[in-house]
């Protein structure tokens, strides 16, 4: 019996780490790449904080061709509320057709215009070649050489090489359908050296509430910290379009509430410690949810 107490206080403890009490950052937080510059989705994405820790920003696959004071309206509300704002390029997987200066320039006016927290490289290239590793370990340098975090996440949408983790602070290991996240997902063992913070699955084309749950739980146990499913086809359209039908949904699964009162600005919600019968009651509820961005109107 004392060891069954001790093993269950144990758990407990190991619970209430990985989802703290309504009012603390939970373990595995949730990026949003929003392609539109809607107020409402924006609003309704900018409440799900603290579990919405990342928003990424792609006004016109990429940064457009000026500043629009919107956006900017829409990016200092999302930071406000202690969410980080990357902005979105695309680099055609290093092949040419994007140059280094090309995204330099692309960086350099999300942070003239939107003062952005970091930036999500898309398109990124899987091998660990000279040649687009040089890319993006440039690319890389001068996002950390800017102001704020600079946050670097590389989006290959699949397993990569080992040599991209140490220039990037997010890899997207899995972006495509519910389908093939069940029968056709492929990891790499590299990945277990690191922690889940640094990885994030995408699911599309999960229609219910019971599949996003599926995914979150399988994300969790695949070694993603970060995870975005939708129920938004991609066959159809742009997935990140729009918000998933069942967003609020996702938030309670995480146990955030759907439309939480803003968190104090200072001192930390202290994790609440809570009943061993009431704790096992819910472990159910120790997965995760998230997003990223992609292209507009692609399908990689």
């Amino acid at each position: 019996m004392i060891f069954l107490a001790v093993f269950a206080l144990l758990l407990v403890q190991g619970v209430c780490a990985t989802n703290p009490a309504h009012g603390g950052p939970p373990a595995v937080r949730i990026a949003i790449p929003i392609d539109a510059d809607s107020p409402g989705t924006w609003s309704e994405a900018i409440n799900g904080a603290p579990s919405v820790g990342i928003i990424i920003l792609n006004p016109s696959n990429g940064p457009g061709q000026g500043a629009s004071s919107n956006y900017a309206q829409l990016v200092g509300k999302a930071q406000a509320r202690g969410i980080g704002v990357l902005g979105y390029v695309f680099t055609e997987w290093a092949d040419g057709k994007v140059s280094i200066q090309d995204a330099e320039v692309m960086i350099d006016h999300y942070y003239s215009w939107y003062h952005v927290d970091g930036i999500m490289l898309d398109e990124a290239n899987d091998s660990c070649d000279a040649a687009p590793l040089h890319f993006y370990s440039t690319l890389y340098s001068y996002i950390k050489s800017k102001p704020g975090p600079g946050t670097v996440m590389l989006n290959p949408g699949k397993a990569t090489g080992e040599c991209y983790a140490a220039i990037s602070d997010m890899l997207l290991t899995f972006e495509s359908d519910y389908a093939r996240y069940l029968g056709a997902y492929v990891g790499a063992n590299w990945t277990e050296k690191y922690p889940p913070s640094h990885f994030f699955h995408i699911v599309f084309d999960a229609p219910t509430v019971a599949e996003m749950q599926n995914c979150v739980s399988l994300a969790a146990t695949r070694g993603a910290g970060w995870v975005y499913v939708t129920d938004v086809n991609n066959s159809r359209g742009n997935p990140y379009s729009s918000l998933p039908s069942y967003f609020g949904q996702e938030l309670d699964y995480l146990g955030q509430p759907s439309n939480p009162v803003p968190p104090p600005s200072s001192a930390a919600v202290p994790v609440i410690q809570m009943p061993v019968m009431l704790i096992l009651g819910l472990t159910a509820a120790g997965s995760v949810l998230v997003v990223v961005a992609r292209r507009k109107n692609g399908t990689d």
